[in-house]
């Protein structure tokens, strides 16, 4: 979502929207979720937010309408947020959770056939791993096709 303007408040930025809705981001917000409070390669925070002042604010402000930029006090390069990824992690949205499955009684009508999953289709796509979870997930039962003739294969597969 392209942004179309900004207007900074007391403590905190309007966003308005192509589509002309606005989304307030708290400063405190926004210096939390900067792109380089986290690791590159395995997205852990990396910074502590116990270090700003709550009270924090930004120095300077600047949007291209792709892009937020935001610099902030005693930082040397300035924060840059997506105006598509602010626009997906808008606060107050609830984020989506591809754990959130609905729930399956069983019965013949159904439930006519048991899911399954194909092991090696799993380890080589962590989509259709996470797709055979939440058919497991929803079912409460799922087979998995191909593994070896191992006690351990469906501990192994798990990992």
């Amino acid at each position: 979502m392209r942004i179309a303007n900004v207007e900074r408040g007391e403590r905190s930025l309007a966003v308005r929207w192509a589509d002309q809705s606005v989304t307030e981001f708290p400063f405190i917000w926004l210096r939390d979720n900067a792109r380089e409070n986290f690791h590159p390669d395995t997205e852990e925070r990396i910074f502590d937010l116990t270090t700003v002042s709550a009270d924090v604010a930004p120095d300077s402000v600047e949007t291209d309408g792709a892009n937020l930029q935001v610099r902030w006090p005693a930082q040397a390069v300035p924060s840059v947020y997506e105006g598509a990824w602010l626009y997906a992690h808008r606060p107050g949205r609830r984020r989506d959770d591809p754990a959130r499955a609905g729930r399956l009684s069983w019965d013949a009508a159904s439930m006519p056939a048991i899911p399954r999953a194909d092991s090696k289709a799993c380890a080589e796509s962590p989509l259709k791993f996470v797709n055979a979870l939440l058919e497991l997930k929803r079912c409460g039962l799922l087979i998995v096709d191909g593994l070896a003739d191992d006690p351990e294969a469906g501990v192994d597969f798990g990992r």
